[in-house]
């Protein structure tokens, strides 16, 4: 990294203490100043200009691509992340795992928690029906039947399926 004049002489004072205290505890250690020009570790880590340019859309690409993978985690390594967080859900989940890797997708973290067997024995999903017709050809073949509670006092309501759509 390249410092400014006065950072370069803070870096070199902290060193220089670092030093003293190594002679001083007769440790066994070596303390090197590294200039900028002399950074391997600098010199891998920096962006070059050309990718730079590409990115501002100054100049056109090359052949030459740069990219970055990174593992994806597995089934078994979101169910662990999920029992471990305690069973929170899709979007708390989903919080963890990416804190681990970035790149999973929500779908995948749903899939998880749709098929964990504790989170379905306390809140199972909601059941779809299919679309379709209850009514009956004869009246009183299928009844529908409620019980409401008003004032203290329970009521029952009975409604015909059938043509009439008698309720009582």
């Amino acid at each position: 990294m390249e410092t400014k004049a006065s950072s370069e002489m803070l870096i070199r004072r902290c060193l220089s203490t670092l030093k003293s205290l190594i002679e001083e505890y007769q440790l066994e250690l070596k303390v090197i100043l590294i200039t900028p020009g002399c950074n391997l570790a600098d010199a891998l880590t920096r962006v070059p200009q050309k990718w730079l340019r590409m990115a501002h859309g100054q100049e056109q690409p090359s052949q030459e691509v740069c990219s970055a993978v990174a593992d994806s985690l597995n089934a078994e390594q979101i169910t662990q992340i999920h029992h471990t967080t305690g069973h929170c859900g899709v979007k708390r989940t989903l919080y963890f795992v990416r804190r681990v890797n970035p790149s999973v997708p929500r779908k995948e973290v749903q899939r998880i928690v749709r098929t964990c067997q504790v989170c379905q024995s306390i809140d199972p999903a909601p059941v779809k029906w299919t679309s379709g017709d209850l009514s009956v050809e004869n009246t009183w073949c299928r009844i529908g039947m409620d019980i409401t509670h008003y004032e203290g006092r329970h009521y029952l309501s009975l409604i015909d399926c059938g043509p009439s759509r008698f309720a009582v």
